[in-house]
């Protein structure tokens, strides 16, 4: 959630996955998201104090009998760190409502008894929280998810996500890179690694 309000854009952005077409059940998903600065014109310069940033989403998750419906809306404080190198520093927080939901009246067939063909379901509110650390060549986050209502049983633990990239070239160049790398890991250890490269064509 730091890093909205952190460009000077305002950002739209839409999503409708479908796995497996053809499939009765298959997976698909929805989302819908917006994110913009709420105060100042351009980056965050020497002269101002702060600036923030506002942004939120919709999304529609099915997968099966198994349905999560919800929103989040976020907000990031941004802050000048040195005027020499450009450093700024975003902080950010996210709080969540979704309905998570079973429709037994999907499943077919008489294998298990305590089908009843019914839907059941759950709306529960969560949290998240994030710092980010940026300039024009570089940017570093960290952040945490699933603060609230987390769960061994249900495997809604909480979540920790590192990321670190860097902009290699400089403005003259007509072609630019961006590796990336991000770490994810849980309360009960588990880790996974993204790395990632981004070529930036055209200059900025």
């Amino acid at each position: 959630p730091a890093i909205i309000g952190s460009e000077d854009c305002t950002w739209f952005k839409a999503t409708d996955r479908h796995q497996w077409v053809g499939i009765e059940g298959a997976p698909q998903i929805q989302t819908l998201s917006v994110e913009a600065r709420i105060s100042g014109k351009k980056s965050l310069q020497p002269g101002e104090k702060a600036s923030h940033g506002i942004g939120g989403y919709l999304y529609n998750d099915k997968n099966g009998a198994y349905r999560n419906l919800g929103g989040q809306i976020a907000y990031a404080y941004h802050f000048l760190l040195s005027k020499n190198s450009g450093l700024k520093m975003g902080m950010g927080l996210a709080f969540k409502l979704y309905q998570a939901s079973f429709n037994e009246s999907s499943l077919k067939g008489d294998y298990d008894p305590i089908i009843t063909g019914g839907t059941s379901s759950v709306i529960r509110p969560d949290a998240a929280a994030g710092l980010f650390l940026y300039n024009q060549k570089f940017f570093a986050g960290l952040s945490a998810a699933q603060l609230l209502n987390q769960s061994s049983a249900t495997g809604r633990n909480r979540n920790y996500f590192l990321m670190l990239g860097y902009l290699m070239g400089s403005e003259r160049d007509n072609f630019r890179l961006l590796p990336s790398v991000v770490l994810k890991a849980t309360e009960n250890l588990e880790k996974q690694i993204d790395i990632n490269a981004e070529l930036l064509i055209g200059k900025t």
